[in-house]
This record gives structure tokens, sequence and C-alpha cells, in this order.
């Protein structure tokens, strides 16, 4: 499954209070904090979940999720490479959910922005003839 699996005293739990009694005020904000976002490289009782291509790791919900329209995540990620996907850069762009990798524009589109879904055509009077462009060239006079 895509949830984490949390050990405390050697236990499997979904649910951390169910095993861990808090006291004081403001602990459970400290202990949910380090168990949750500084595990496993400081205290060693959880695993996070390890997400895979085009995922990010939810920390809230504790869960992969796809990365958005306009992101991507490549290859198999954990801990905090995974807290979120990467924006497409200017000449790429991101078409679908949950993708691991970016796609450049064509030839004759470009793209300016990062995060972009889509590639636009050039306008009348510009042009671009190679792929991953950010920003289309006045065409030479005479031509269009």
């Amino acid at each position: 499954s895509n949830w984490c699996t949390y050990y405390w005293e050697g236990q499997d739990c979904h649910e951390w209070k169910q095993f861990v009694t808090v006291v004081l005020d403001g602990e459970a904000q400290r202990f949910n904090t380090s168990l949750f976002s500084t595990c496993p490289n400081t205290c060693g009782t959880c695993t996070p979940p390890t997400c895979g291509p085009g995922l990010w790791r939810n920390s809230i919900q504790h869960s992969c999720a796809e990365c958005p329209i306009g992101h991507y995540a490549a290859g198999t990620r954990s801990g905090a490479a995974a807290l979120s996907c990467i924006a497409s850069r200017p000449g790429f762009h991101v078409m679908v959910v949950g993708e691991d990798i970016e796609q450049p524009c064509p030839p004759g589109s470009f793209s300016e922005m990062a995060a972009q879904d889509s590639c636009g055509l050039c306008p009348p009077g510009r042009f671009v003839s190679m792929s991953a462009a950010s920003a289309c060239v006045a065409c030479e006079p005479g031509w269009f």
C-alpha cells in the first residue's frame, strides 16, 4: 500500500497516537514533526513511503500522490527528496498527472514559463526551428 509504515516499540501502527501517551502541551506537535518530517534521518522510528516515478510524498496524509500537470518526478525517491515534484522548465511541458519526465516543446512551438501543461505555437511573423524553445524569434523580412 502507499501508507507509511510506522514502528513504535516494535509495533507496526498507522496511527501513532494509539501507542504514544502525550502529557505536555506541545509534545504532540513536536513528536508529530519529528516522526513524520525528520524520520528516518534522525530518529529511525518510522519509514515514510518510498514514492515511485511520477509521485511525491504527501506529508499530511503520509502517502504517495501523483505529480500534478506541469510537474514531474523522475525515479524512486524517499524522505525530503520526495516531498515535492519538479516544475517543468521553460521550453518543456508536462501534459498529464503522474509523469516521470518533462517533454520538450516540438519545433515551431515554445513555452516561456515553468510548470506548463502545453506549448504554444509561434505567432505569425515569428518561428523557432529547434525543440525545447522558450521563445520564438522574428522572421527575416519577406518571411512569415
